[in-house]
């Protein structure tokens, strides 16, 4: 079985799914870090190198990999999405046709208390608003907004993460199960 997490940047999927990979014994991928990998370059270098249209390509291409590798070896395994990997079509229907995906839902209120002071190595937020917070809360609420559709079609869960907390999130995914 494959479980993404998918959600806006801050929603808390690379540490929910870590957590919920240890305590499923699962394995535990974070695409950002795969795709990096895959590269040779971090997202930033990445953004700078071929524009945020080359990442997703890169980002579809490593999405498509894991998701062969680990359906043809029938592991388990907990992946953690790019907060865009939804945006492009096809990898929305990756997703619902070959994971569980659980969307991790915050406001952009929650999530602009989240990224405030830790944008780095987010280019799709920092080359608009870098150093300016009202820049940076309408940028989340924007692409937030233009999002939340593209996580809501692909999720078979969504959990509400304003209030609850990395170990409250992963137990309450492993209660829906």
């Amino acid at each position: 079985m494959i479980i993404t997490l998918c959600g806006f940047m801050g929603s808390g999927k690379s540490s929910v799914g870590a957590e919920l990979a240890r305590r499923l014994g699962w394995h535990f991928i974070d695409l950002d870090n795969a795709v990096e990998e895959s590269a040779g370059m971090t997202i930033t270098e990445i953004f700078a190198a071929g524009n945020e249209q080359g990442f997703r390509k890169r980002e579809s291409l490593v999405l498509n990999e894991i998701l062969l590798a680990y359906s043809c070896k029938g592991s388990n395994l907990v992946l953690a999405l790019g907060g865009g990997t939804p945006v492009i079509p096809e990898n929305r229907k990756a997703i619902r046709e070959k994971t569980f995906c659980v969307y991790l839902q915050a406001s952009a209120d929650t999530l602009f208390g989240r990224l405030e002071h830790d944008c780095g190595g987010r280019p799709v937020l920092t080359k608009k608003a870098s150093g300016n917070p009202e820049a940076l809360y309408e940028r989340i609420s924007c692409l937030l907004d233009a999002r939340a559709g593209f996580y809501e079609e692909c999720s078979r869960l969504t959990i509400n993460t304003d209030s609850l907390g990395i170990g409250g999130t992963a137990a309450e995914i492993i209660s829906s199960l």
